[in-house]
């Protein structure tokens, strides 16, 4: 997968809950198809991935 390299700060097993397990496999995906456009901006993309997986994690959290 290409885009390992970009994930490396990422254990998907780790994280709490399957919503935020899903939207990685996602964005994995999504990075392999977009990583070619002209203007792509893995760190950007990352930075977003980072917010929108603490969201999903913390959301978990207060469920509990």
């Amino acid at each position: 997968m290409s885009n390992s390299k970009h994930l490396r700060w990422l254990n998907k097993e780790k994280l709490a809950t399957k919503v935020a397990q899903r939207f990685v496999s996602f964005c994995e995906d999504d990075i392999d198809k977009r990583s070619t456009l002209d203007g792509f901006n893995i760190t950007l993309y990352t930075d977003a991935m980072k917010l929108v997986i603490s969201k999903l994690e913390q959301t978990d959290k207060d469920a509990t």
